[in-house]
């Protein structure tokens, strides 16, 4: 794998007994702090190809490489969390402690609006607590690649709105890149410098050079990303 890329899978499909859930996908993120995105309904496969870019679920047909520094964040965050341990001892558990590091973790806990929460037990937290607490774990190590499944999905809007774009800061200026899975629309269009999406059939549609700041684009992007997935792709 060439080192300007952290990720990259080529020809993957993947199949659940007779039921082809992958077919013929390609793609790359690219090292240094790109963001892509992974959209499509539920059932499609997004999770599957985060499994198998993971090294969870094992491929028999197509290339997968990924950096070795990756670290993913599934749907089951629960399990990755010491319940017994308050919300800065999950963040920094198993770290080194050095200056550079709690500056990053007090940033980190700034970006998750958990300042408020770094004393309390997991125990006692929402589920939405909990599941920037597991966000904030990977982040804090700087891996140089994060497979985050559907890593908002339990925050409330207004919560999510705030935290995106401290989120996308962070992730460029620590050069973390990222491979973003989410079915929601609004995130992979103001997270993401490239979205794929995956058609219920299993093809993708890949869409590139997000430019966030130009509305006419970012609408156009929206209206033709509704048009692939609704299966009306041109």
């Amino acid at each position: 794998m060439s080192q300007s890329v952290s990720l990259e899978i080529t020809n993957l499909s993947f199949d659940y007994g007779e039921h082809r859930i992958l077919r013929d996908v390609t793609f790359n993120v690219k090292s240094g702090g790109e963001i892509v995105c992974i959209l499509g309904p539920s059932g499609v496969g997004k999770t599957t190809l985060l499994d198998i870019a993971s090294g969870v679920l094992k491929h028999e047909m197509g290339d997968v490489y990924s950096a070795q520094n990756t670290l993913p964040v599934f749907q089951d965050y629960s399990s990755t969390l010491l319940p017994w341990f308050t919300v800065y001892k999950n963040l920094t558990f198993g770290l080194t402690p050095t200056p550079a590091y709690s500056s990053m973790i007090d940033e980190v806990i700034e970006i998750l609006e958990l300042k408020n929460k770094a004393a309390s037990l997991v125990s006692e937290l929402s589920g939405g607590q909990k599941q920037r607490v597991a966000l904030g774990r990977a982040l804090i190590r700087k891996p140089d690649l994060v497979l985050l499944d559907e890593p908002l999905s339990s925050i409330d809007v207004a919560t999510k709105g705030r935290i995106l774009p401290k989120f996308h800061d962070f992730i460029k200026k620590n050069k973390i890149s990222c491979l973003w899975v989410t079915h929601n629309l609004i995130e992979a269009t103001s997270i993401s410098d490239r979205v794929i999406v995956i058609e219920p059939a299993g093809d993708i549609h890949k869409f590139s050079n997000i430019n966030r700041e130009d509305k006419d684009i970012t609408n156009e992007l929206v209206n033709d990303l509704m048009r692939c997935i609704n299966g009306k792709s041109n």
